[in-house]
């Protein structure tokens, strides 16, 4: 069982309410798991079983502004596409990950101690599993600055995308994200992807040096029909993608300004999410012109009034990025447009201090 909680305000746990409680049930007689997802009502006194999926919107305050969250319940059978036999059925917490040290704490005090022992102290195993976990698989935390990049990147993409992209699962590539697999032999540093390029001249599945060429770092920004996770995804984990950046930019030099110069051009234009978004005080933008193009790149607030022009020149054809810095302004919801002779494109941003 899983319950989840959003908070109507942005970054207030007292504004957080439950909205959806999900079940995975295993039948006795063999080895078939179903899901089931119950919806709470508004005063969080009942839930109904869902028969198929269904979308809901909540309004979510951020400092002054207001902004529309679409939360997904996703459909019994949509359970089994994370779900699945070659991931074991149920997605939880793995030895590896639960195998360091935790801040335990209770009213005023507070202890540190390794997550198995704990757990086994009070039980929670049906074996006794001693104390000593040297032997132990062990995961590096994703989001530990003394860790090795690369492994807290292997550790995140394991927790987040492994269960699909593996040998025998529902992933329609031959990627494998396990942790415990060789980079080398997960088919995705310097493979070109198999499904679709997202129109990125040149982009790799993982781009040494280069995450904005990487398809597994730009599908993890998009909200669009490239998004991963695919199902019930609706809002960018903005520290999982700047880790994730971070590393793939580590593996490599970028590209030469004379390298660039004889790749061939974007084929379409295009105006990508922001990094990170929400952001505090900088943020990127990034887009491509298949030609050369006037190029008006222009950020509003939430009542359409114009704060700031980023770009305002003609630019050949190519890939782009442009940096905000926003510690002037104000907290809140904005949008930034992307105009051409030929295209037009709004995206939103969302300013928090």
């Amino acid at each position: 069982m899983k319950n989840f909680f959003l908070e109507t305000e942005y970054n207030n746990p007292q504004s957080r309410k439950i909205i959806e409680t999900r079940f995975l049930v295993r039948h006795a007689d063999k080895e078939q798991w179903d899901g089931f997802s119950y919806l709470w009502n508004e005063e969080e006194t009942d839930a109904v079983l869902l028969d198929s999926s269904y979308t809901r919107s909540f309004m979510i305050t951020v400092g002054d502004s207001t902004y529309i969250q679409h939360y997904y319940y996703p459909s019994r059978s949509e359970c089994k596409v994370c779900h699945s036999s070659a991931a074991g059925f149920v997605l939880g917490l793995r030895t590896g990950q639960m195998n360091k040290q935790h801040l335990y704490i209770s009213g005023e005090d507070s202890v540190w101690d390794n997550q198995l022992r704990s757990y086994n102290y009070i039980r929670l195993f049906t074996a006794d599993i001693g104390k000593d976990y040297t032997g132990f698989p062990k995961m590096a935390d994703p989001f530990d600055p003394e860790a090795d990049i690369e492994s807290r990147a292997r550790a995140y993409l394991d927790a987040n995308c492994a269960n699909c992209h593996r040998p025998g699962s529902s992933g329609r590539t031959d990627m494998d994200l396990r942790y415990n697999i060789p980079l080398e032999a997960g088919h995705i540093v310097d493979v070109l992807p198999e499904l679709d390029d997202m129109g990125i001249s040149g982009a790799k599945r993982i781009s040494p040096g280069s995450a904005d060429s990487s398809i597994i770092y730009l599908r993890m920004l998009d909200l669009g029909p490239y998004r991963m996770p695919p199902l019930a995804s609706s809002v960018i984990d903005v520290q999982g993608v700047a880790l994730i950046r971070s590393w793939i930019d580590s593996l490599g030099v970028a590209l030469s300004v004379d390298d660039r110069s004889i790749t061939v051009a974007p084929q379409t234009y295009e105006l990508y999410p922001a990094y990170p978004n929400p952001f505090n005080a900088v943020t990127t933008i990034g887009y491509q012109l298949p030609e050369v193009s006037q190029v008006d790149l222009t950020v509003y607030d939430i009542r359409g009034r114009e704060v700031i022009t980023l770009v305002n020149e003609k630019q050949p054809a190519g890939q782009y990025t442009v940096r905000w810095q926003a510690d002037t302004f104000s907290s809140g919801i904005y949008f930034y447009q992307l105009q051409t002779e030929k295209f037009n494109r709004v995206r939103k941003l969302v300013l928090l201090k």
